[in-house]
């Protein structure tokens, strides 16, 4: 009984999430500040309202979803709205690093090459050098222009990792904060399913 309760809750979650329905919180936080000419440079700085990347599904190499959602986030920052890019459920291990590998996440082996990478740079209106080069690169591209990246909590230990695994790209927050910050924000790009 339990279990069809809780999956009740969540297709109801999920309907308001894929609704796009979501109000404006303000955000605390440092500012968009610029410090150095390749930082991205985005539009307006006067904030309109929130939006929100909910990245919920595993990432995968050439995750075209995952690229578009990105890019919604680039074109909410460039309209002078706040984004946050929220890392839930399947796409949390994607933060998690390769400590022998030079603390790298399964997000730098996501390239984009080529033809790819050459569309993206005309996006973001910078040289192919400026690019990103990789799907971590473009997630810290954003936060260069001053989208705030959060992972949530539980999603860390639901799949047996260490908070200390997890980029320090994220913040990591209870599920309640991620609610609360969908619940809050004026439009949602959702990449997968819980």
């Amino acid at each position: 009984m339990k279990a069809y309760y809780f999956n009740q809750v969540m297709s109801i979650w999920i309907a308001i999430i894929l609704l796009g329905s979501c109000s404006s919180l303000p955000f605390q936080g440092e500012g968009s500040k610029q410090e150095s000419s390749k930082e991205p440079k985005m539009g307006p700085y006067v904030k309109q309202g929130r939006h929100a990347v909910h990245l919920v599904g595993a990432i995968t190499q050439d995750d075209k979803r995952f690229i578009e959602a990105l890019d919604g986030g680039v074109s909410s920052l460039q309209e002078g709205h706040e984004v946050v890019i929220l890392f839930d459920g399947n796409s949390v291990p994607a933060l998690r690093m390769h400590l022998k590998r030079e603390k790298k996440t399964l997000l730098h082996d996501s390239g984009i090459t080529g033809q790819e990478r050459q569309a993206l740079a005309e996006r973001l209106k910078v040289s192919l050098a400026d690019a990103p080069s990789n799907y971590f690169e473009y997630v810290q591209y954003l936060a260069k222009a001053g989208a705030k990246v959060f992972a949530n909590r539980n999603g860390v230990k639901q799949f047996g990792l260490a908070e200390e695994e997890i980029h320090p790209i994220a913040k990591l927050v209870p599920t309640g904060q991620i609610s609360d910050i969908l619940d809050q924000s004026d439009f949602c790009y959702t990449v997968g399913r819980l």
